[in-house]
């Protein structure tokens, strides 16, 4: 099958839906309390510390700053408008605490390094220190703002469909949890980004991309995403899978090879150096930035394997698609039970049944299907460890996944696209998936807004719109503009894939015709 060629309502209509989502995203960066997304606390001290030259320390010897503790303890008490520079803060409450560990010290500092970088870009000391973390706030949501684009591109790309694609992009908004992550303040953002990046490369290059430029974009993105932190990994073995999986059978091509080597250096160069660091200095990969102390199980008694799973399922599925209970509240913050277990297991259940069925070839879903796989087994395999070792389950996070989630949205479109022929139903299905993202986001929104302002009341109350009003940040008045932007970048981009469903398939254009003839011999050019 061919790739379509990309007609200009469908431009028009991903260009709407990636800049309503980051509408959105800024949006969910206003509404999340101060340090109320998951480690906020820990990521904004590394940043401020890096800035302020305390270099990197060695993992489990990184002390929080004073001033950002109490920078925590004042926020019940100050509003925003009364909070001091952080200049002031720091003058007030100097130096550090070692009694409390940062352990963000575990990952590389490159995310780290960037984002105080930008503080020192934007006289972060003269700033409110609230400000400065509204601005990493907004800095993060930028970097995730291209993922429903990623999403389109990578959809159509190996579903040969541009209403796939736009299925593809909307299907984000799906799950809240990743605007609540990728707004905040963390590494997980560029580590989405660069997930994102490199399974849309690997995906050009599965369906015969092999120029030279495309083959290192995705060695740089790979190697970025683990230079970023240890959940870059999967990407590692992503690479290693796309560029075997493409050069069987022509590994006579001198070219072919050299492609090979110079993505393995580039990866190996640019994504294992801190990695290769540790082992020397400290002979571990990852050394542990919170050391918690080793417990031994008492005699005939031992990890109970049921139970680990069953708390991994329920905490890993309800933290992917909508638990934001992570601030002092009476009720937890989470979307619904039901709704979640329902997403979950139907996602799964498309995949499993119909993701492998492409008549085509199988080649990118099995590989996008491995990447998934080895996120879930290492994942499990170092929570498994420290289970073991400690009797608390931790890491079991769904934000873990979203790296991979780029490939879990292919996948699922990959097995929509197998199970549904008739093209009267397909347009019923993904006019339905549209509708049920943009349902599931408003829900997301709304749950959090109750669950952060009102203490998980059932309905919207005036007191709990002005204890939002309150809080922000930036104002009330950015935050009024934002939620109309909301409402017309959203209405719009709905208006626009709902009619970009309803036309009818395209014809391969000449040029993606020539890519994939192109594409098919070893001699491509760069």
């Amino acid at each position: 099958m061919s790739v379509p060629p990309i007609a200009r309502r469908d431009g028009i209509a991903i260009g709407a839906a990636t800049a309503a989502f980051l509408v959105v995203l800024v949006l969910w960066s206003m509404l999340t309390p101060v340090f109320g997304a998951p480690d906020e606390l820990a990521h904004f001290d590394s940043v401020l510390r890096f800035a302020l030259g305390y270099g990197w320390a060695a993992p489990g010897h990184a002390p929080y700053l004073n001033a950002v503790l109490a920078a925590r303890s004042e926020l019940l008490t100050t509003g925003p408008s009364a909070r001091p520079t952080l200049e002031a803060l720091l003058a007030a409450h100097p130096g550090t605490s070692p009694s409390t560990i940062d352990q963000m010290s575990q990952h590389p500092p490159t995310y780290y390094a960037v984002a105080a970088g930008l503080m020192h870009a934007v006289g972060f000391l003269h700033l409110r220190w609230d400000v400065d973390l509204a601005i990493l706030r907004l800095f993060d949501s930028c970097l995730i703002a291209p993922l429903p684009l990623l999403a389109w591109a990578t959809v159509r790309r190996l579903a040969h469909s541009n209403r796939a694609g736009l299925v593809g992009a909307m299907s984000i908004v799906l799950v809240p949890q990743v605007a609540l992550v990728g707004s905040a303040v963390t590494n997980d953002a560029p580590l989405m980004l660069f997930g994102g990046l490199t399974i849309w490369l690997g995906a050009l290059v599965l369906t015969g991309d092999v120029r030279w430029r495309t083959t290192v974009a995705l060695a740089l993105a790979s190697a970025a995403a683990v230079a970023t932190k240890a959940t870059g990994y999967p990407s590692l073995f992503f690479v290693i899978l796309v560029l075997l999986v493409l050069f069987t059978g022509r590994l006579r091509s001198a070219r072919s090879v050299a492609q090979f080597v110079v993505a393995g250096v580039i990866v190996a160069a640019l994504g294992g150096a801190w990695w290769l660091r540790n082992i020397v200095v400290y002979h571990q990969l990852q050394p542990a930035g919170l050391v918690r102390a080793v417990l031994p199980w008492p005699p005939g008694h031992g990890p109970n394997v049921g139970g680990f799973f069953v708390t991994e399922w329920n905490h890993v599925t309800s933290s992917f698609w909508g638990d934001f209970g992570l601030v002092p509240t009476p009720t937890a913050i989470t979307i619904s039970g039901t709704l979640t277990g329902v997403l979950t297991v139907g996602s799964i259940a498309v995949i499993v049944l119909f993701a492998f069925r492409r008549r085509s070839g199988l080649r990118a879903p099995i590989a996008l299907g491995a990447l998934v796989v080895t996120t879930i087994v290492l994942q499990l395999g170092n929570n498994w460890q420290s289970y073991a070792a400690t009797h608390l389950v931790s890491g079991d996070q769904g934000r873990y996944y979203f790296p991979s989630i780029i490939a879990l949205v292919a996948l699922v479109a990959l097995g929509l696209s197998n199970a549904v022929r008739s093209e009267v139903t397909r347009l019923m299905v993904g006019r339905a998936l549209v509708t049920l993202a943009v349902l599931v986001a408003l829900y997301g929104l709304v749950v959090a807004f109750l669950g952060f302002y009102q203490g998980g009341s059932e309905l919207p109350t005036p007191a709990g719109f002005q204890a939002l009003r309150g809080a922000t940040t930036l104002g009330s008045i950015s935050l009024l503009a934002v939620i109309v932007l909301t409402v017309v970048f959203g209405g719009v981009t709905v208006v626009l894939v709902w009619r970009g469903l309803a036309a009818p398939p395209r014809e391969t254009g000449p040029h993606e015709r020539g890519m994939l003839r192109r594409g098919a011999h070893a001699g491509t050019s760069s």
